[in-house]
């Protein structure tokens, strides 16, 4: 019997170990990963117009210690995701597009679940700072 290519992903997603050593190099790109850019990354799959109060808050927050502090805010949303999977590319890239194209086991978990590997994908690819979307700053980063 075959399995259908999104139960393929799901059970990779579910059983993977993305914290292997095999699974960060491969998603190591071959240029230097340093760089003078220092970001933090958010997402919210509405994006913020449609999030509850309590989300843009948190959100504008980090938009504006980021700004204090020099760093570039990036907040990621459903509708710029294949942007992000292609920047990202590799396996990887292609792993987090078919998640989100064919994921449908769990409606509720889905975005859990794919901000979890977006989180670790974009921490790897292009380092930063990941805060979540529920979290407020309250001090800026210097303290």
């Amino acid at each position: 019997m075959e399995i259908a290519k999104s139960e393929c992903i799901i059970k990779y997603a579910e059983q993977q170990p993305f914290h292997s050593e095999q699974t960060m190099q491969a998603m190591m790109p071959d240029e230097k990963r340093n760089s003078a850019k220092r970001y933090v990354f958010q997402f919210w799959h509405t994006g913020i117009s449609s999030a509850p109060p309590v989300v843009q808050s948190a959100i504008e927050s980090w938009r504006a210690g980021c700004e204090q502090a020099g760093f570039e805010h990036i907040l990621i949303e459903e509708k710029t995701l294949p942007s992000w999977e292609k920047r990202i590319g590799g396996e990887f890239g292609d792993l987090l597009e078919d998640f989100r194209l064919h994921a449908k086991c769990w409606p509720d978990a889905k975005w859990r679940r794919y901000s979890d590997m977006l989180r670790l994908a974009l921490l790897t690819r292009f380092n930063g700072i990941w805060a979540d979307s529920t979290v407020l700053l309250t001090k800026p980063f210097q303290e």
